[in-house]
């Protein structure tokens, strides 16, 4: 409606001018109100040589899915998610906004959600691809206490089932229910439920964000 009135009173050139003048007071507004996520600041990203040199990288570089630059392994991951619990990988707003995206996310709620009980919070990431089930993230007890738990599935016909019956065992293995003993027993293939682990995890991996760790291998 506003466009019209300007058009029928300034000519449709000047349609163009306000939506620069709307523009620039809003790019204005974000530098001056908007606080920096990036906690981390490369101080060449904005110099000519190195945009262009990023842009020359994107437009060449052949990406797919099996380059080892968009994979990831679970003790990656679990660093990955000790590093944003802590602080240490973004500010606190950033922190409690991607929490916030991850709690409600709506995919694999037969993966690590499955079979946890409801006052169970989880804050949680799935992926998919031809042959893998994934789903990583967080599990909060309802006295505060956090676990981080990895899961990588391959193969096998019911993977988000094997990861559903791996968290509750975990869950319950730190005190969440103390039904672990069953729910491993149903799982058939939840070995090593609650041995300590090293920082090298292999398939799957959780730990407790206070110091102890977990290793569910399916």
């Amino acid at each position: 409606m506003l466009g019209g009135y300007i058009h029928e009173g300034l000519g449709w050139r000047a349609v163009f001018f306000v939506q620069a003048g709307f523009g620039g007071l809003f790019l204005l507004l974000a530098a001056a109100l908007l606080r920096e996520t990036n906690i981390r600041r490369d101080p060449t990203a904005l110099q000519p040589a190195q945009l262009l040199q990023n842009i020359a990288t994107l437009l060449s570089d052949r990406r797919d899915l099996t380059d080892v630059r968009d994979s990831s392994t679970p003790t990656a991951m679990l660093g990955l998610l000790r590093a944003i619990d802590s602080g240490e990988a973004l500010t606190p707003q950033s922190r409690a906004h991607l929490l916030d995206l991850m709690r409600r996310c709506a995919t694999g709620t037969n993966r690590i959600r499955g079979l946890l009980p409801p006052e169970a919070r989880v804050e949680h990431k799935t992926g998919t691809l031809n042959g893998y089930t994934g789903d990583v993230g967080y599990l909060t007890y309802p006295d505060g206490r956090r676990i981080a738990v990895v899961f990588f599935a391959r193969g096998g016909s019911n993977r988000p089932g094997v990861i559903s019956t791996a968290a509750r065992a975990i869950y319950d293995g730190f005190g969440g229910g103390g039904q672990a003993a069953g729910l491993a027993a149903q799982a058939g293939r939840v070995q090593n439920a609650y041995a300590p682990i090293e920082r090298s995890a292999p398939a799957g991996s959780a730990c407790s964000l206070g110091g102890q760790a977990v290793q569910a291998q399916c």
